[in-house]
């Protein structure tokens, strides 16, 4: 199967993938050989990205001994992204101080 580059290049090859481990794990080749051994070329556009969407994660909880680790090992997995808009929703009738807000 063949498609075109991302822009004006040449053709590149869709669906290159290898095996890795049990299961249905797949690993996508970036480089692909035409037979012969030639590599596929392709040239990488140069117009600028758009920015990615806002992803909105809602995190309900409750009050428990671990409430304060598991919040602060999503904070920190969520601090990895962009765009990521993050709402804490506890399960109780009155804030907590570790998840209330000041308002």
């Amino acid at each position: 199967m063949r498609a075109r580059g991302v822009g004006s290049g040449g053709p590149v090859r869709r669906g290159c993938r290898t095996n890795i481990g049990a299961g249905r794990s797949t690993l996508r080749v970036l480089a692909c050989l035409q037979p012969g051994g030639r590599p596929w070329s392709f040239k990488v556009s140069e117009t600028p990205l758009e920015a990615p969407p806002t992803v909105y994660v809602v995190t309900p909880t409750y009050r428990r001994p671990t409430q304060a680790p598991d919040l602060l090992r999503v904070s920190q997995s969520l601090m990895l992204s962009t765009n990521v808009f993050w709402v804490v929703v506890e399960d109780a009738t009155r804030r907590s101080e570790l998840v209330g807000a000041p308002f």
